[in-house]
């Protein structure tokens, strides 16, 4: 099985178009709602959505089965959280879009 991770980073429709049919297709906070914008529907959002607003969340709960929502108190990362998930499901591939985010302190502490 082939897994996709779509965060929050820079993602263009030609990054998104690499995707592999029939693979798993997690949405991590606003990615999910990236995702949704661009008429792909994730099998999973994950995260403690707080990269959107009331009614963007509302948007992901109507379009999404399957939502796993952390407390924003948290000592890990929406992503590290979704990697930890996909790595239990022991996927062939494992694949990140828009890891950098918008901002580099979250995105520095995947790095060590």
């Amino acid at each position: 099985m082939n897994i996709y991770i779509v965060a929050n980073g820079k993602i263009t429709l030609n990054l998104l178009k690499n995707i592999k049919k029939n693979s798993y297709i997690i949405g991590v906070d606003r990615g999910a709602l990236i995702l949704i914008i661009h008429n792909i529907i994730p099998d999973m959002a994950i995260g403690d959505f707080d990269s959107v607003k009331k009614d963007e969340f509302q948007i992901i709960k109507k379009r999404v089965k399957n939502i796993v929502k952390f407390d924003s108190r948290k000592d890990k990362t929406d992503l590290e959280l979704a990697v930890e998930y996909s790595l239990k499901k022991k996927p062939d591939e494992l694949d990140i879009l828009g890891a950098t985010g918008t901002r580099i302190d979250p995105f520095s502490r995947h790095l060590f």
